[in-house]
């Protein structure tokens, strides 16, 4: 059973609706010889992870930008490929402000990317 699918600095929080994580390869010195075959480093694989929020009431939209504020972002989150729970630290890249919706008084769904700052690690027993 996956006990947690993403948290943010420790906690799931209620209006995300969505995510996706980007396997995004980062490479080093690369060139090409003469021949035009590529010479290059692998540095890693680092995880880009988009967030997708549905209505929240203020109270919510409150706690979770507050989070989304801050300059770096403790995330945990579920890897399918190697089936455990991974830790990383992040930061939110710019997002907009939801919208607010009079009629229903929630603040209409929006997403959000996190961008890695360094390594992932493994954090299941």
């Amino acid at each position: 059973m996956i006990d947690t699918l993403i948290k943010l600095n420790g906690v799931q929080h209620p209006g995300l609706s969505g995510w996706a994580v980007h396997r995004n390869k980062l490479w080093y010195d690369s060139g090409r010889n003469l021949a035009g075959g590529l010479r290059t480093t692998l540095v890693g694989t680092f995880a880009e992870i988009d967030l997708d929020f549905t209505y929240m009431d203020k109270d919510d939209l409150s706690e979770l930008v507050e989070t989304l504020d801050d300059p770096i972002i403790d995330v945990e989150w579920y890897d399918v490929r190697s089936k455990s729970t991974k830790l990383g630290q992040y930061y939110a890249a710019d997002f907009i402000n939801p919208v607010y919706d009079p009629r229903r008084e929630l603040f209409a769904p929006f997403s959000v990317k996190l961008r890695p700052l360094g390594k992932i690690f493994d954090i299941s027993a």
